[in-house]
C-alpha cells in the first residue's frame, strides 16, 4: 500500500519507531518527496501525547555543497499551556572524498 503512494505521488511513505524520553518506543511517521536532483524535503511527526513535528529542505548546490534548513516543534500536554517549542537552523555541509 505506501508502495502505491509513492508511484502516484512520488511521495515516499515511512513508518518507524523512536525512542521517546521515558525510554519507550513511540511510533514516527515521515513524509518524504524529492522534486528534483538538488532540492528534497521531509517532514515527520512522532504519534504520541506531546508529538514532536520535524521537517527538512536540502538543497544540493553540486556534489559536494549542501544547504539544509531544519524546523522542529515539540507539543505541549493539554494541560500544560505554552509548552510548545520550536527551533529553527540552517546547516552548512561540505564533502571531500579522500581516496
Amino acid at each position: 500500500p505506501l508502495g502505491n503512494i509513492n508511484k502516484l505521488t512520488g511521495v515516499e511513505v515511512d513508518v518507524s519507531g523512536a525512542t521517546g524520553a521515558d525510554g519507550t518506543v513511540v511510533p514516527n511517521l515521515t513524509l518524504k518527496k524529492q522534486f528534483n536532483p538538488k532540492l528534497g524535503v521531509s517532514a515527520s511527526r512522532t504519534v504520541e501525547t506531546s508529538p514532536t513535528n520535524n521537517a527538512k529542505v536540502e538543497y544540493k548546490f553540486n556534489r559536494n555543497f549542501s544547504v539544509f534548513g531544519t524546523w522542529e516543534n515539540k507539543e505541549g500536554t493539554p494541560e500544560v499551556k505554552d509548552t510548545a517549542a520550536d527551533k529553527v537552523g540552517i546547516d552548512l555541509e561540505y564533502r571531500v572524498e579522500f581516496k
